[in-house]
């Protein structure tokens, strides 16, 4: 007589999470997934599904034949996939409705059997792509390592690492391994120059779908939390530049506990390990910096010519106005644009307009005691210090900037001078005392929709004087986060 079969057993892999895992259609994550985006993505991702490339791991739910339909669900199954296409491709693109009735469509009628990876990777994907300032991004620069490059004519030539998709993914695979199990998706999206790498993390040695449903603790299992959301890194390679952009967060909120923020710095220092080949390591460094806007980070590090021409040197980078950038004599297309935005502004302003109360918590505006001269006067100074840079709608809006002023605040000149061997002395009111000079310490942090925008805007109504303004206030540095020092500011780390 055999003897009864135990059931089946697992054992720990080193392979990375498979695509065609699939989660239950009813887990918390899953549906908050697909809330989040709106009606006509969920619709344009469901006909993407049915694609003949993404039948294999994004397949619907088909009825066999002979088969019977559950009769207590909440939609009929469908017979055939060409029905299903033309529900997502004619029948709910057509018609009104509500995102939440394509949810439910989704999840209790044609993919009732569960969500795979794939497609939960491919959901988080296209609410980054449709949502480009929901996310807080870090830039970071890959290097090459200098003992690795030492004595080589090469170093002195910039180099760029091949990313081979498969090669890449395995290696970076196997530097996670030891410490956590992932899931790798890779997007390359048609409104973008971008490479998206999607990196799902769960605290587990298993590569099964009953393993996705536990989490690993001190070396103890646990079914996992429904309401404690995925560990998500999306990563982005910009085209043709050394530089990457990093996302640390999961589900539109970021993680707070001090494990979550370490397993995500270790995947993060793994990129460039993953990158590198025998002769050629490499290293990331900070940029000094960090901003919401997708547009923004390709304007400052980005493959075109604007990563270093920001703020008054803008102009030598675009020539919109059809002429040389050192040519500044034919100014009278300026004096026309100026004059029309006065018109409009004197028109919008309700505290030069008769008749009409002052809205409350409104500001008047300080020029309006000005006349027209003086008002061009500081647009033209404005211009002059920013270019063609900081404009209300120019994409490149950076939400916050911090900088840490380490110069001395002494009135005479000769008391700036640094030297070697002077001795610090403790002061009472909180600075410090380099050899007679005060250096208190200093932050300074503008946050806004448009920092250098809105710094412009108080250059041109003559609330910061345009020419005492210390050049890195108008952000031709291209950073969020840095240190001035001898009125220079510096990269300093994140």
């Amino acid at each position: 007589m055999a003897p009864k079969s135990r059931g089946a057993f697992t054992v720990p892999t080193t392979k990375p999470l498979s695509d065609s895992l699939r989660l239950p259609s009813n887990s918390p994550n899953v549906w908050k997934t697909l809330s989040r985006l709106s009606r006509p993505s969920l619709i344009a991702l469901a006909a993407q599904w049915c694609e003949k490339d993404n039948l294999k791991t994004c397949g619907p739910y088909i009825l066999s034949k002979g088969e019977e339909d559950d009769p207590e669900a909440a939609y009929a199954a469908a017979e055939s996939l060409a029905e299903v296409k033309a529900l997502y491709t004619e029948d709910l693109p057509s018609r009104r409705g509500s995102k939440r009735e394509v949810v439910d469509r989704i999840l209790e009628g044609d993919w009732r059997h569960g969500i795979s990876m794939r497609q939960l990777a491919m959901a988080e994907t296209q609410y980054v792509l449709d949502h480009q300032s929901a996310n807080r991004w870090t830039a970071l620069c890959l290097v090459p390592r200098g003992d690795d490059d030492e004595g080589r004519e090469e170093k002195v030539r910039p180099h760029l690492p091949r990313l081979h998709a498969a090669t890449f993914l395995r290696s970076l695979q196997n530097e996670i391994s030891p410490v956590a199990k992932a899931h790798f998706h890779l997007h390359r999206p048609d409104t973008l120059p971008v490479t998206v790498l999607r990196i799902y993390l769960h605290d587990t040695p298993y590569n099964t779908t009953t393993a996705l449903r536990t989490v690993s603790t001190n070396g103890r299992s646990r079914k996992a939390d429904p309401s404690e959301p995925p560990k998500s890194i999306f990563v982005l390679f910009p085209s043709g530049t050394p530089y990457i952009y990093v996302s640390l967060a999961s589900s539109g909120a970021h993680l707070t506990d001090p494990e979550s923020k370490s397993l995500q710095k270790f995947v993060v220092e793994a990129i460039p390990k993953a990158l590198s080949r025998p002769g050629r390591r490499f290293e990331i460094r900070s940029t000094g910096l960090i901003a919401r806007s997708l547009t923004a980070l390709l304007a400052h590090r980005g493959a075109e010519g604007t990563n270093a021409a920001a703020g008054g040197w803008s102009i030598f980078v675009t020539d919109s106005k059809g002429r040389n950038a050192l040519d500044f004599t034919d100014a009278s297309d300026v004096a026309s644009r100026d004059e029309i935005e006065d018109a409009e502004a004197n028109k919008e302003n309700p505290a030069i307009l008769p008749g009409l109360k002052k809205r409350i918590f409104s500001h008047s505006d300080p020029t309006s005691n000005l006349d027209a001269r003086a008002r061009k006067r500081l647009k033209l100074l404005a211009t002059s210090r920013f270019g063609n840079y900081a404009l209300p709608e120019d994409g490149k809006n950076l939400h916050n900037f911090s900088v840490q002023i380490k110069d001395s605040f002494d009135r005479r000149p000769e008391a700036r001078k640094i030297s070697e061997d002077r001795v610090f002395v403790d002061d009472n009111d909180g600075g410090v005392r380099e050899g007679g000079s005060f250096k208190p310490e200093v932050r300074l942090t503008f946050q806004g929709a448009h920092v250098f925008a809105g710094l412009r805007t108080l250059v041109e109504k003559g609330v910061i004087d345009g020419g005492r303004m210390p050049g890195w206030m108008t952000g031709e540095a291209g950073v969020s986060v840095g240190v001035v020092k001898e009125g220079r500011i510096e990269v300093t780390s994140l």
